[in-house]
């Protein structure tokens, strides 16, 4: 499950190569974004995928400034690998309009780990205990 519940057609666009050093993510490549609508707190929010050597999608959510400065960042979705069965073994994510973020890890014995995060008013990702 890979949902943005509040944006009904996303469409990614290609980002030069020079801004993986910027994103901190110059082991990855195919570069792609999209700029989300502002949180109600004014703080900029835009999603990064990019691909891993060996091909495998990876997708983060950026909290930037007023000045384009990134604040933040948090790991939505990447897989790590496949179980002896052949699953992917990685993440899924839901994020909705109110920026409340669910993030379930499957682990190759698959086992759910869920965490909840939110923006807080300064623009970092914290995770909220439920």
């Amino acid at each position: 499950m890979i949902s943005l519940i509040f944006l009904a057609d996303i469409k990614f666009i290609s980002i030069p190569a020079k801004f993986k050093y910027f994103f901190d993510l110059d082991y990855l490549s195919n570069y792609k974004g999209v700029k989300l609508p502002k949180t109600d707190l004014n703080i900029r929010t835009v999603l990064i995928s990019a691909y891993q050597e060996a091909g495998e999608k990876n997708l983060y959510l950026y909290t930037l400034s007023q000045k384009g400065e990134i604040i933040d960042r948090l790991i939505l979705f990447t897989i790590e690998g496949e179980t002896k069965q052949g699953n992917n073994v990685g993440d899924t994510f839901n994020i909705d309009k109110n920026y409340n973020i669910k993030i379930v890890e499957i682990s190759e014995n698959n086992i759910k780990i869920v965490k909840n995060y939110k923006i807080n008013t300064s623009g970092k990702f914290i995770e909220i205990k439920k």
